[in-house]
């Protein structure tokens, strides 16, 4: 759910690494039920770093690791009932906002809500690529929904 994020456990990625867990943000939403979860992750150190350098020393698409988990944890908050929604973001926060922007711009597609303007504030080039994912779902009206 939008503004949600789990606690991830990687036991195999080393050492140390069966003591760790490390919340990531939920980055995907559906209307229907989900059976993939998108993460963000930002390498700073430890786990996620770690994490990042062997996916990357893997062959695309065959990295694999025993992953646990728990949540959803956090507040998903109901925005769909205001006519103009302000999400407001720095670098990886965005991974915060694309959920309930997702969910903004379904509802706005299908008349399901009675948002009609969504406005990001302050959202870092290095998170381009989901912009560019989430853009491609603002369709009707010819992008009347969102701003930037």
């Amino acid at each position: 759910m939008a503004g949600q994020y789990i606690n991830l456990w990687l036991p195999s990625l080393g050492l140390l690494s069966w003591a760790q867990t490390h919340p990531l943000m939920i980055t995907s939403w559906s209307r229907t039920e989900q059976g993939v979860l998108d993460l963000l992750v930002e390498p700073r150190g430890g786990l996620t770093k770690t994490l990042v350098c062997q996916a990357h020393a893997t062959p695309k698409s065959n990295f694999s690791s025993l992953a646990l988990y728990s949540g959803p944890h956090g507040i998903s908050e109901c925005v769909d009932k205001y006519e103009s929604v302000m999400l407001v973001a720095s670098g990886a926060g965005i991974a915060a906002i694309i959920p309930y922007a997702k969910k903004l711009i379904h509802g706005y597609n299908t008349c399901t809500s009675h948002v009609r303007r969504v406005h990001l504030i302050d959202v870092a080039i290095s998170m381009q690529g989901l912009l560019n994912d989430l853009l491609k779902d603002d369709v009707l009206d010819d992008g009347y929904v969102r701003s930037m």
